[in-house]
C-alpha cells in the first residue's frame, strides 16, 4: 500500500497526532483513526483527546463513529472525582502516616484542584488504557505543542510523586519493623507499586519506536515550523519517535493570485526548512480543503489527496499580495494596564499583541526568551509581551528561571518551606518543592508582569516616565 505509514497500524499500540494550535491535529487523528476502523472491522480503537477544548465531537458534526471505534473526550474534572472516589482513602491514608496533619486538613489538602490537572489525568488514563489491553491500538489528538510535552513528561514527574508517597510510608514501615520485628506489605503499598508499573509501562511504550509514534502536524509557515522543530527535538532527545511529518493545507498550482502567491511562499518556506525537516522524520503534504473537512464523508476523503512532499510543493516566485485592512481599529489607550490576547490555536493571538516598532526596544532586564518587550507607536509607552504559551515557557529551562524570581525562591517559597516543615517531615519537604509543579507556566507569565509594572527599564532624565502595560 502506497502512501504514509501512518494510515497503516502496524504493531503501533499508540499514535499521537500533535503540532502547534491551528495545524490540522484533530481532523488528521479523526481521519486515520476512521481510516483505520475501516480497513479493520475486528480491531477495537481508541480515538481519544487531552486537549481540554475538545472538538473531537465537532469534527464528526454529529456523524457516528464505526462500532469498533471508541471516541472520548477527557474531562479532567469527572476523571478526578472517579480517582478520588477510587483512590481517596489509600491517599488520605498515606498522608495521616507521614504527616502531623488532622483529618480535616488532609482532607482539604487533597480536595485541591491543582494546575495541569487535565495532563495529570491523561495520563493515569492512558496508562490505564495501555495496560488493559481493551484496545489494539490507542490514537491520541493532543493539545498544542506545549502541553503534550508537559503531558509526555508527566510519566517521570509521577514516579517522583509515587517516591514522595512512599516515602510517607516509611516512617510507619520502619515503627512495624521496630515493634512487631517484620513488615508485610499492605494495601497502601499495593497501590503504589501497582500504580507505578502502569507508568512505567506507559514509559517504556512511549520510548518503543516499534509500538509508539509521534506524528507531527504543521503547516508551511515560518512560525509554525519553529515550533514543530522545537517540538520534535525534544520528542527525540525524550526517545520517542517521529517517523513522519505532515505538512496541512497547501495551496495547489493554481492561477488565481492568492493561491499563486500563497503556494510561492510555501514553497519558499519548505525549501528553507528543507534540512531540518528531514531530519524529523519522512514529509507527507496535504492540499488546502476548499471548506473545512466536517463530517464522515469529508473526513473519508480527507487523506486521499496526500503526497510526498517534494512533489507537493513547486512553484516560481511571485509578487507578494498588497496588505489590505479594512476600518482598523484604534490601539488601547495609555490607562490600559493589561491586555488578554486569547482564542483557539492559530487564529493569530501571537501575532496580534506584538505591534510595529516605532524606537528601538530596550534590552530585556531578566534576558529570558519568554520576556520580549516591543515599543508602540506612542513613543512614551512600552508594551511588554508575556507569551502564556505553554510551548515557549513550559520547558526545562524555564523552571529555574521560575524558582529563582526576585522574591519567590528567597521570601514566599522560603515561606512556605518553613511552613510545610511543621505539617511534614523535613525529609519531605526539599524533595516536594524540586518537582516541577504542573501549571507553573502559568506563573512564569503571570509573575513578570507584577515586576514589569514596576522595576521595568529606568526612565532617562528629562524623559517622561514610561507606562508599561
Amino acid at each position: 500500500m502506497k502512501g504514509p505509514a501512518l494510515l497503516r497500524p502496524g504493531k503501533s499500540r499508540l499514535v499521537f497526532f500533535g503540532g502547534k494550535g491551528g495545524v490540522g491535529k484533530t481532523t488528521c487523528a479523526m481521519a486515520a483513526a476512521l481510516r483505520w476502523a475501516w480497513e479493520d472491522p475486528d480491531a477495537p480503537l481508541l480515538l481519544v483527546s487531552t486537549d481540554p477544548a475538545h472538538s473531537l465531537a465537532d469534527c464528526l458534526a454529529g456523524g457516528s463513529p464505526p462500532r469498533n471505534l471508541h471516541v472520548e473526550e477527557l474531562n479532567a474534572a469527572v476523571d478526578l472525582v472517579a480517582f478520588r472516589a477510587q483512590h481517596g482513602d489509600q491517599l488520605h491514608e498515606i498522608t495521616r502516616r507521614g504527616t502531623f496533619l488532622d483529618d480535616r486538613d488532609i482532607d482539604r489538602f487533597l480536595s485541591l484542584s491543582l494546575p495541569g490537572l487535565d495532563e495529570f489525568m491523561a495520563v493515569l488514563v492512558l496508562s490505564r488504557q495501555v495496560s488493559t489491553g481493551r484496545y489494539r491500538t490507542v490514537l491520541v489528538d493532543t493539545a498544542p505543542s506545549g502541553h503534550t510535552l508537559r503531558l509526555l513528561a508527566l510519566p517521570s514527574a509521577l514516579r517522583q510523586w509515587l517516591d514522595l508517597l512512599d516515602t510517607l510510608l516509611a516512617k510507619h514501615r520502619y515503627m512495624k519493623e521496630v515493634f512487631r520485628g517484620s513488615y508485610a506489605p499492605d494495601a497502601l503499598d499495593r497501590f503504589i507499586l501497582d500504580l507505578a508499573a502502569e507508568l512505567e509501562a506507559l514509559d517504556r511504550l512511549l520510548r518503543d519506536p516499534d509500538r509508539c509514534r509521534f506524528v507531527p502536524v504543521a503547516l508551511a509557515e515560518p512560525l509554525v515550523l519553529e515550533e514543530t522543530l522545537d517540538l520534535a527535538h525534544t520528542l527525540h532527545a525524550a526517545g520517542i519517535a517521529t517517523p513522519e511529518l505532515v505538512i496541512n493545507r497547501l495551496y495547489p498550482d493554481h492561477p488565481c493570485p492568492t493561491c499563486r502567491t500563497v503556494r510561492a511562499e510555501q514553497s519558499e518556506c519548505l525549501a528553507r526548512y528543507a534540512s531540518v525537516l528531514q531530519d524529523i522524520g519522512r514529509l507527507w503534504g496535504l492540499p488546502v480543503q476548499p471548506e473545512e473537512p466536517r463530517g464522515i464523508e469529508a473526513l473519508a476523503a480527507f487523506w486521499d489527496g496526500v503526497m510526498p512532499i517534494d512533489q507537493a510543493v513547486s512553484s516560481a516566485a511571485t509578487a507578494p499580495l498588497p496588505v489590505r485592512v479594512e476600518a482598523p481599529g484604534p490601539y488601547p489607550g495609555s490607562d490600559q494596564r493589561l491586555l488578554i490576547f486569547c482564542g483557539k490555536g492559530g487564529v493569530g493571538k501571537t501575532t496580534l499583541p506584538v505591534p510595529p516598532p516605532c524606537i528601538s526596544p530596550p534590552p530585556s532586564p531578566i534576558g529570558a526568551p519568554c520576556c520580549s518587550p516591543v515599543t508602540r507607536p506612542i513613543p512614551w509607552v512600552i508594551a511588554w509581551v508575556f507569551p502564556s504559551d505553554p510551548s515557549r515557557l513550559l520547558s526545562p529551562r524555564a523552571w529555574p528561571r521560575w524558582r529563582s524570581m526576585r522574591g519567590l525562591s528567597r521570601g514566599y517559597a522560603l515561606g512556605i518551606r518553613r511552613r510545610a516543615a511543621g505539617f511534614f517531615r523535613r525529609a519531605l519537604v526539599q524533595p516536594g518543592f524540586q518537582l516541577r509543579p504542573a501549571g507553573y507556566g502559568t506563573a512564569v507569565g503571570f509573575r513578570p508582569t507584577r515586576h514589569r509594572r514596576d522595576h521595568g527599564p529606568g526612565t532617562r532624565p528629562g524623559v517622561p516616565a514610561r507606562r508599561r502595560l
